[in-house]
């Protein structure tokens, strides 16, 4: 590594690894080298553009948020502060980590007590980004600074395999089954953070929302891409109504079924009511 970083600064650090651990895992403990307040994650493929990387540095310099997310891609140029329950609008997003912002401290500690957490094969950043919604107010940096390389891919680009995710494994994210097994997770753990019950409820009925829109529709939608398909190494296909019917009183019959002090069973039996109406039936009425 050293030999292609032509870079004569004391302030990188290079860490060689003895031995290899999941990628959440290293990416969350690469925090504990950093000397700064603030980190900022940045994944293989994915790039930083300098125009705005003075104004980012000096706005978290004048900052005492506790973490946020930089938008992917952005081409706006305005930044949101959200000190009002931000766990419900940066909690457990299920989204490209790139981008996240971390009040170093405080994932220093989420690490040290949550060795088990990190350990599991949900998205296991959100958990780390859930934990800092919870201590304090959160940015939305949505200026053109981070950039997702494979979200644009140019005509004619070389598709590529994953070297994470094998079907075989029933590993891959996006299939129901461990969309449904993430919910759960999450939940599980929703219910250890110190915020009030209420907002628990309400980011339990939020994550219950998307999920089922990601066991459905947008399992569908993904199942028709041919890049998509050929990059985790499974066939296209086309979802029926039937299957996304079957993945949701799945994730219902889970959601019955998990123990979790956040919420009773008549909570969860709302839930279900008020996503049959809000989101089930504009599905079937799409698809008809």
């Amino acid at each position: 590594i050293e030999y292609y970083i032509k870079l004569n600064d004391s302030r990188l650090k290079i860490i060689h690894r003895e031995t290899a651990v999941k990628g959440e895992q290293n990416v969350n403990e690469c925090v504990f080298y950093s000397d700064a307040k603030y980190a900022l994650l940045l994944l293989d493929k994915d790039v930083i553009k300098g125009e705005f990387l003075d104004d980012f540095i000096h706005t978290l310099s004048n900052s005492e948020i506790a973490g946020g997310y930089c938008k992917l891609n952005s081409t706006n140029n305005q930044i949101k502060i959200e000190e009002s329950n931000p766990i419900l609008n940066f909690g457990y997003l299920s989204k490209h980590p790139s981008g996240n912002i971390y009040r170093s401290d405080f994932v220093k500690k989420f690490i040290n007590q949550e060795h088990s957490i990190i350990e599991q094969d949900a998205f296991g950043f959100d958990f780390c980004m859930a934990y800092i919604a919870s201590k304090g107010s959160m940015m939305l940096y949505d200026k053109p600074l981070v950039f997702s390389q494979l979200s644009n891919k140019p005509n004619g680009t070389k598709l590529e395999k994953s070297l994470s995710f094998n079907p075989k494994n029933n590993n891959v994210f996006y299939f129901p089954q461990n969309r449904i097994r993430e919910f759960v997770l999450y939940i599980q753990y929703l219910a250890k953070l110190d915020i009030d019950k209420s907002i628990k409820i309400r980011e339990m009925e939020k994550l219950y929302f998307s999920t089922i829109e990601m066991v459905t529709l947008g399992y569908r939608r993904i199942m028709k891409d041919k890049f998509t398909c050929y990059h985790y190494g499974h066939e296209q296909k086309n979802v029926s109504l039937i299957e996304m019917i079957g993945n949701y009183k799945n994730l219902n019959k889970t959601l019955v079924g998990t123990d979790t002090t956040s919420a009773t069973e008549e909570e969860k039996r709302a839930m279900i009511r008020n996503g049959y109406k809000k989101i089930i039936l504009k599905i079937i009425r799409k698809l008809r």
